[in-house]
C-alpha cells in the first residue's frame, strides 16, 4: 500500500498528463480546421484556429507546418519559411517535415534547395512516404527543367511504390519525349 503522500503526487501527475494530451488534441484539432477553412477560402477563421492552435501547441511539428501554409497561402513567404523550418526543428528532421519544407521550396523556385530538403526527407528511415518526396524531387526537377533528373527522380518512386501513377505518367512522358529527341 502507497503512503497517501505518493498516491495523491500519482493522481496529480496523471491529471497532469490528460490536461497535456488535451491541449494536444485540442491543437491537433484546431490545426485541421484551419486547414479546411483555409480550404473553404476563409482566411479569417483559418488563421484565427491556426493561432488558437499555436498558442495551445508552439512546440507541434504540426502546428507550426500548418501555419506554416496558411502564411504561405497569404502571400507572406518569409514568415511562412520561418515556420517550416520551426516544424522541421522541432520534429528533430523529420522526413514528413522535411518534405513539407522542400515543397515550400519548390513553390517558391527554390528549386535546388527544395530538392536538398527532398532528399534529406528520404534518408529518415521512420518516414513512410520516400515514394512521395522523391515524387516531388522528381516534379521539381521538371519544373526547374532538368529531365534527366526528374527521369531519376521518377524511377526511384517507382522502385517504392511500383503502383504510383503520377509518377509512372511522368516518367512514361520523359521517357517518350527522350526517344522522340533522338
Amino acid at each position: 500500500m502507497l503512503p497517501n503522500g505518493c498516491a495523491a503526487h500519482n493522481e496529480q501527475a496523471i491529471q497532469r498528463q490528460k490536461q497535456t494530451q488535451r491541449t494536444v488534441d485540442a491543437a491537433k484539432i484546431n490545426t485541421q480546421l484551419g486547414l479546411a477553412y483555409l480550404k473553404q477560402g476563409n482566411r479569417s477563421r483559418a488563421k484565427a484556429k491556426l493561432l488558437n492552435a499555436l498558442k495551445l501547441a508552439p512546440n507541434s511539428a504540426d502546428v507550426n507546418a500548418g501555419f506554416a501554409y496558411y502564411l504561405e497561402q497569404a502571400g507572406d513567404i518569409d514568415k511562412a519559411d520561418h515556420y517550416y523550418q520551426k516544424a522541421i526543428k522541432v520534429s528533430n528532421n523529420s522526413g514528413a517535415q522535411l518534405n513539407n519544407y522542400g515543397a515550400f521550396l519548390c513553390r517558391n523556385k527554390r528549386y535546388e534547395q527544395a530538392t536538398q530538403f527532398f532528399l534529406k526527407a528520404v534518408q529518415d528511415v521512420k518516414y513512410l512516404n520516400a515514394a512521395g518526396a522523391y515524387e516531388n524531387a522528381g516534379l521539381c526537377a521538371e519544373a526547374n527543367g532538368n529531365e534527366s533528373n526528374a527521369l531519376t527522380y521518377f524511377k526511384k518512386v517507382l522502385v517504392q511504390d511500383p503502383l504510383r501513377k503520377p509518377s509512372l505518367v511522368e516518367a512514361l512522358q520523359l521517357l517518350n519525349k527522350k526517344h522522340k529527341d533522338k
